[in-house]
């Protein structure tokens, strides 16, 4: 073959490459924002010691981590389905959290 296809291919979508930059940048801001709000509950809960505010965290990030699975499935199957023991993680850290800051008012 002399690469006509593949050429073709590729100039079949004008700005497909845009769109798919545009994507990338959306999921990194989607994997840094969730990291963010990771160590945003590690340092409410731990060193703040405020276990109220780290629960409402817990709860964004639970969320987060749900969309950052689903945006992950969409680009790679497999991915997204190692993701997802991180959400079941993530959404039991927030039902503890929230049991701790039940269990301790201020």
């Amino acid at each position: 073959m002399d690469g006509a296809p593949r050429t073709a291919r590729r100039r079949g979508r004008p700005g497909a490459h845009r769109r798919r930059g545009g994507a990338r940048r959306r999921y990194l801001r989607a994997h840094l924002a969730d990291l963010a709000l990771n160590a945003g509950w590690t340092w409410l809960f731990s060193r703040a010691r405020r276990p109220a505010l780290a629960t409402a965290e817990a709860v964004l990030l639970a969320a987060s981590t749900a969309d950052l699975a689903r945006r992950s499935w969409v680009l790679d199957r497999r991915a997204g389905a190692a993701l997802v023991p991180y959400v079941a993680w993530t959404a039991f850290a927030a039902a503890l959290t929230a049991a701790i800051a039940r269990r301790n008012p201020r």
